[in-house]
């Protein structure tokens, strides 16, 4: 019976201990202050995003490159770079530009939320980018901005259910910022 306990506790402890190194997998790896630069240049796109200024996205791209000249730490860390490459690419309309990032992503790891956000993004069709965005949820390491992207997906869809579930999922992983400029949204 003790033994069975025993057993019962380390798949429990092992199960839970899983999960938080697959959430935290890129901030764990590298440095706080890379970390920070990363969060910033997300920022930065939200930025964009929201106000439409050219600058924003253009420091963002310069602060990309700069990360992207350092050492780097692991290949899932190299696939998120290239994943906000991809990302800045699309809303320059660069759109072979987001290809061959998305071609880098893949060939560093297929389990950053940016192989799923990129694949969609090339999509036209809601249904796809949406079925898309829903495979990556339980394969990505890190699924706030999968969520994020999926909510807007429903919202030009028309689903506004789904939508709506999709923002509250996301918020709950994301940066504060993202609850601030994207709740009217969520509202809707």
């Amino acid at each position: 019976m003790k033994r069975k306990m025993s057993v019962l506790v380390f798949f429990i402890l092992l199960v839970v201990g899983c999960h938080t190194v697959t959430d935290n997998v890129i901030e764990n790896t590298i440095g706080t202050e890379d970390y920070k630069k990363i969060e910033e240049i997300d920022l930065l796109i939200l930025e964009y995003r929201i106000k439409k200024e050219p600058a924003d996205l253009s420091l963002a791209k310069e602060k990309l490159e700069e990360l992207m000249t350092n050492k780097a730490y692991n290949k899932e860390y190299e696939a998120v770079l290239y994943g906000y490459a991809g990302e800045i690419d699309y809303y320059m309309g660069n759109i072979p530009g987001v290809k061959e990032n998305l071609k880098e992503v893949e060939k560093r790891s297929a389990y950053v939320d940016y192989y799923y956000i990129l694949s969609a993004l090339l999509e036209r069709e809601y249904e796809k980018q949406i079925e898309i965005l829903k495979q990556g949820i339980p394969m990505a390491h890190t699924t706030g901005k999968i969520k994020l992207y999926l909510a807007f997906f429903y919202f030009e869809a028309g689903d506004f259910i789904n939508a709506a579930a999709s923002f509250d999922d996301a918020f709950e992983h994301l940066h504060p910022a993202y609850v601030e400029y994207y709740e009217k949204n969520r509202e809707l």
